[in-house]
């Protein structure tokens, strides 16, 4: 018997002395308002059905459940919220075994284990990422979770979010039994076998065990207070719940649990995760082309001998890719040759790759001086090195020896109108911002010429995305998006050095918002030559560089030699030494970034300032937690931006001067989450 076959989320079947509740909004079978309150109900009428004796919770589709979806995760709950709905499901009189398969994510996890029993087929996979947004979890998990696996198991499944499979969930005991195929059907013959035993179900919250945890629980806790040190405050309120869960009652640590929820949930850092996560996967979706357009890439051709040449080249081998690689001379190519294979037999001897492997790789790779090695090419990429004028002459060398539709790009980020300007077949090209070292950022930046055709679009889309990067598609111009922030970014900390911060006080302050190397550090490791600011062209005039190998810093750390220059260089422009904060520090750098971007959104270089915020994210490694720029300064007002960089451009106005988007943002009320979600 099915009874509410036309609901819109969950449908509750009877099948002899067996209700199984059919979460029924595949592809995530989220636990929106609906969705709870069916359940609940289903709950309800199964417990008082006199004919049935026992529950299955199962789903239809690839996920048990995700949990409550990312557009809902700011609202209000309706009745029943989770909490009450995963303490319904366990008070049930009746047994009820919840058939995982997919995705038992979140809040899914958190129904899961609220029942008395658990099956698990070979694709379940049960996990509780909420740490990495930021966010105490909900639904008890944090009071469940330790009483059924144990107070260490438990704080390292919600302190990684690390996916369980279901061996390890039923070694640990999260799941009572595997059925690799018919799960519902196993489900359905373990919940008639509770319920033949005539016991009372097994409630997760009885489990007393965990008060006996005594010394041990307590050294869990420690280490993981120990660990969590300088991480995210989640992990901290997480550590503090399960703690609770060891001392309190069960309904005591619930209450802890969801107070610390509605904490993370209005802090600003969640947000800013929240909106990483979200960004990333609306950013790379294609934008002004037709994906069916897209050729098969089988092989690659590749002219130049730059290192980031050799990356590609590693890369596209690496993900079944063939590669033509044209060398400018024999001799180059001849090397070339020997550092795919030397690269391919350090791997191997690493055990990172077997023989046949690095065999089928060196079969599907060739190098030649002749351009007639792109006959056989599906798209080719010029990555050769050399002034904007050589670099430009290349690629229309590299033109001539192809077929007029070959899809075409380059990997500079400079001289994009000279090199489509000078192109027979201008439609076939784009630009690739490509970020060094190319085996380890994930990030391409597609440019979109002029004329450049969608074929050419997608193709290289599809064959970025395959390598395993993310590819944002942007209008091409010169620096691309996130050369141009960060340029802007570097101009902010010039001037805050001439108004009297020493670059350890500027690289400590932009570490502690996040960035991994502060950028006085940074530009040392790149070498000043290749920086502008009046402060990185002093010390290297000065030859800081060269006698120390650095610049702002010596070999022993100090930039006392850096400060010396910087005081003459205040001498000379008269400027007088004020005191300039950490916190002002972080403004005036992120706020010539968020107005460097503004000003890319009004000349319509990307759609939406998410873009721009996962560019700055993935490529230049501004911290996740704080969004990105436009996410980082969206949490002020535009008036209160707009007031602080009119402030600052007296110092510098070709960075500080305000964008007129930060005005319309004024006059409209606007925002950049209302631009992101309109776009």
């Amino acid at each position: 018997m099915t009874t509410n076959a036309q609901a819109a989320s969950a449908v509750l079947r009877v099948d002899g002395s067996i209700a199984t509740i059919v979460l029924s909004q595949p592809p995530a079978n989220a636990l929106g308002d609906t969705m709870r309150a069916e359940i609940f109900a289903h709950i309800e009428a199964a417990e008082a059905d006199p004919s049935v004796t026992a529950i299955v919770l199962a789903a239809r589709g690839r996920a048990f459940s995700k949990g409550i979806s990312d557009a809902d995760l700011d609202r209000p709950q309706s009745f029943p919220d989770i909490n009450v709905l995963c303490d319904r499901v366990e008070t049930c009189a009746k047994p009820v075994v919840a058939a995982l398969s997919g995705a038992v994510v979140s809040e899914g996890a958190a129904l899961a284990l609220a029942a008395h029993c658990r099956v698990m087929d070979d694709s379940a996979r049960i996990a509780v990422p909420d740490v990495t947004f930021a966010l105490v979890p909900s639904g008890g998990l944090t009071q469940r979770l330790p009483r059924l696996v144990g107070v260490e198991a438990g704080l390292a499944i919600l302190l990684s979010g690390r996916v369980i499979g279901p061996q390890a969930a039923l070694k640990m005991g999260l799941v009572d039994k595997i059925e690799m195929n018919r799960v519902r059907v196993a489900a359905m013959k373990l919940a008639s076998e509770k319920a033949q035993t005539g016991d009372a179900p097994r409630q997760t919250r009885a489990i007393d065990t965990i008060f006996d945890h005594g010394a041990a629980g307590r050294a869990a806790i420690a280490a993981a207070r120990a660990q969590t040190s300088g991480r995210t405050f989640a992990g901290k309120r997480i550590i503090d719940c399960v703690e609770a869960a060891m001392l309190l009652p069960f309904e005591g640590g619930v209450w802890r649990e969801e107070t610390e929820r509605a904490d993370t949930l209005a802090a600003p850092q969640s947000a800013a995760l929240r909106h990483a996560h979200m960004s990333e996967r609306r950013a790379v979706r294609p934008r002004g082309f037709v994906t069916d357009d897209a050729r098969d890439v089988k092989a690659l051709g590749l002219s130049g001998a730059s290192t980031l040449a050799l990356g590609l080249c590693l890369i596209a081998l690496d993900h079944g890719v063939s590669v033509r690689f044209l060398a400018p001379t024999a001799e180059v190519a001849k090397a070339m040759l020997a550092t795919v294979n030397k690269a391919y037999e350090a791997a191997e001897a690493k055990g990172q790759m077997t023989a046949d492997q690095k065999h089928d790789r060196l079969e599907a790779f060739f190098v030649s001086a002749d351009p007639a090695c792109f006959d056989d090419c599906d798209a080719v990429i010029e990555a050769t090195t050399g002034s904007l004028d050589a670099r430009v002459a290349a690629l229309v060398a590299v033109e001539a020896a192809l077929a007029p539709d070959m899809p075409l790009a380059t990997v500079s980020d400079r001289a994009l109108a000279q090199m489509a300007g000078r192109l027979t077949h201008p439609q076939r090209f784009c630009a690739a911002h490509v970020f060094a070292p190319a085996q380890v950022i994930r990030l391409v930046e597609l440019g979109r010429a002029p004329l450049s055709a969608s074929a050419s679009l997608a193709t290289f889309h599809a064959l970025f995305t395959r390598l395993g990067k993310r590819v944002v598609t942007v209008e091409a111009e010169d620096g691309f998006v996130a050369n141009r922030l960060e340029a802007a970014g570097l101009q902010a900390v010039d001037i805050c050095l001439l108004l009297g911060a020493r670059p350890a006080q500027i690289d400590a302050a932009l570490r502690r918002f996040g960035f991994s190397i502060g950028p006085c550090a940074m530009m040392d490791r790149i070498g000043l030559r290749h920086f502008g600011g009046t402060v990185a062209q002093a010390l290297d005039a000065a030859g800081l560089a060269e006698r120390s190998g650095r610049g702002f810093f010596d070999a022993d750390g100090s930039d006392a030699q850096a400060v010396e220059v910087l005081e003459m260089l205040r001498e000379a422009g008269d400027i007088e030494a004020a005191t300039v904060t950490e916190a002002e520090i972080v403004k005036r750098v992120v706020l010539a970034q968020a107005n460097a971007g503004a000003q890319a959104l009004e000349r319509g270089v990307v759609a939406r300032p998410l873009e721009i915020d996962v560019i700055m994210m993935l490529g230049k490694g501004f911290p996740r937690h704080q969004g990105g720029p436009m996410q980082w300064a969206g949490q002020m007002t535009a008036l209160q931006a707009e007031t602080a960089l009119k402030q600052y451009a007296q110092f510098a106005p070709q960075i500080w001067t305000p964008a007129s988007l930060w005005h319309d943002l004024v006059k409209t009320g606007e925002t950049f989450e209302t631009l992101n979600k309109s776009g």
